[in-house]
């Protein structure tokens, strides 16, 4: 069944079958109508002697609209108005219509098919589904420790006085090399 939420919206459970038909009033004794849900045009059906349709509600915001035929003769209150057929086979008025006036032969609503909600108390002897699984954490970023100096140890130490006297050493060796080569050129 559709439930009115405002203006031209109406809402119902996903997978609901809808019928709907059109009934002229002033018209000529013309009722024409062919229907469209979700850009998809729908079988013509008789239903209780007006000019209807039968559809299943989809998941989302849809839009239905009826197409209808004004007869030429007909006034400017000729009219269509839209009817849902409950399960007794009963006219429930849409609040929706069109007339000759309007200057468009065309009249709809929006469907809005929302997933059905569990009753509570209904829920009795059901088993529970699983709660959906949380979403993974993020591990959190590990912050880098600062490195402490290590300590020297003698070996260390030893090494680096012999790095730091070579050098120099070698730098002495030069020196005198160049010296003797002075030398003894003259």
């Amino acid at each position: 069944m559709l439930r009115h939420v405002f203006g031209d919206r109406f809402e119902a459970d996903v997978d609901d079958r809808i019928q709907i038909v059109a009934k002229s009033q002033s018209n000529d004794g013309v009722t024409d109508a062919r229907f469209e849900y979700d850009r998809d045009t729908l079988p013509r059906e008789v239903i209780s002697g007006l000019p209807g349709c039968t559809f299943t509600v989809r998941d989302g915001r849809k839009q239905f609209q009826a197409v209808v035929m004004f007869a030429a003769g007909a006034g400017s209150s000729a009219r269509y108005d839209l009817f849902e057929v409950d399960e007794s086979g009963g006219l429930l008025d849409l609040g929706r219509s069109v007339t000759k006036d309007d200057g468009a032969a065309l009249v709809g609503l929006a469907v809005e098919g929302v997933r059905a909600r569990v009753a509570v108390g209904a829920t009795r002897g059901v088993r529970a589904a699983a709660p959906e699984p949380a979403p993974p954490r993020r591990k959190a970023a590990k912050k880098k420790a600062a490195r402490k100096p290590a300590k020297k140890t003698a070996k260390k130490k030893a090494a680096k006085e012999t790095a730091k006297k070579r050098p120099a050493k070698q730098a002495k060796t030069k020196r005198a090399s160049a010296r003797r080569r002075i030398v003894t050129r003259r």
